[in-house]
Parts: C-alpha cells; structure tokens; sequence
C-alpha cells in the first residue's frame, strides 16, 4: 500500500513537472499576453503569434532548406541501406560479417561525435579530405558545410536504420518471390 502511495506521489510530481510547462508553452503561443507574467489566462487566446512567424520570409526558406535536407538525405539512406541489405542478405558476397558490421557503425557513434568528425573530415579549407585531394594532386574540393554535404551527411549516418529494417525484411521473403 504504502509502495502504491509513493507511485501516486511520483507520478503526480513529474506529471505536475511535465504538464504544467508544456501547457504554459501552448497558453503562450496562443494568447496574445505573456502567461509567466501576467499569469495563465484564457480571455485572450489569439493566433496572432502564429501569424507573424508565417509572414517572416526567413521562415518560407528555413522550411525549404528543411525539407531538401531530410528528403535528399532519405533517399541517400534509402539507397545506400537497400544496397547493403540485398549485398548482405541475397548474395554470396565474401566479407558478408564485416559489411553487415560496417551498416550500422554509424548508429554507434554518438550525433555529436559524428558532427564534430564529419565537420573535420569536410572542412571546405582545412579538411582532412581536402588536404587529402591537395597532396595528390587531385583538383577536387569537398564542402560538408554545404546543402549537398548535409545531405551526404543524414544520408549516410540514417541508412544504418534503413539497412536494418530491409535486412530483416529480406531474411523472413522467400527469395522465390524475387524472380
């Protein structure tokens, strides 16, 4: 009984922890007032806050550049974990075990340390694959802070996730429904 009271106690203190910001967060979005200030008020709800963010031109762009990353990085990953999966699971491939491995090290390193070694490797004037193409004398340039690197980016640290579920998928189909 007594554990049950604590339970009760619990949940009622990180859901007063939880709710409680998230609806001053909504309040304050949709009222025209600042309900931290002026407390939480229902006599003023109002889309305007809404409206002004819609008319910032900045918005229309950051929406683009949105939605250009995260569909060109998806079908990256796509193709790179279609291509993984039916390597590893439908062909008689040598090193099946190291490629199978190597599809999902990327979900091993933590976002942050995948940025900060893609940024290095990327660097557009002092990146290791720059520095790389400049002593070999090779006239290619490599610019991961570009749209088209962000792309290569998500594409290749998402199609681990992709990988996995095609993997499986591909396991449990009957290879007679290929051909």
């Amino acid at each position: 009984m007594m554990a049950r009271l604590w339970v009760a106690a619990l949940l009622a203190i990180l859901g007063f922890l939880v709710i409680y910001p998230v609806l001053t967060l909504l309040l304050g979005a949709l009222t025209d007032t600042n309900p931290v200030i002026e407390g939480l008020s229902l006599s003023h709800l109002s889309i305007a806050n809404f409206l002004i963010v819609l008319q910032n031109p900045n918005v229309a762009e950051a929406l683009f550049n949105t939605l250009v990353a995260c569909s060109g990085g998806t079908l990256i990953a796509v193709a790179i974990g279609l291509l993984f999966s039916w390597i590893v699971v439908r062909t008689n491939t040598p090193f099946k075990g190291f490629i199978a491995a190597a599809s999902i090290l990327p979900l091993f390193a933590p976002p942050l340390v995948a940025g900060v070694a893609w940024s290095i490797l990327g660097s557009p004037k002092t990146g290791l694959l720059n520095t790389l193409f400049k002593w070999s004398g090779l006239d290619w340039h490599v610019d991961f802070y570009s749209m088209l690197g962000l792309v290569f980016v998500f594409g290749i640290y998402y199609a681990p996730y992709v990988y996995m579920f095609t993997a499986s998928a591909l396991r449990n189909m009957d290879p007679s429904l290929e051909e």
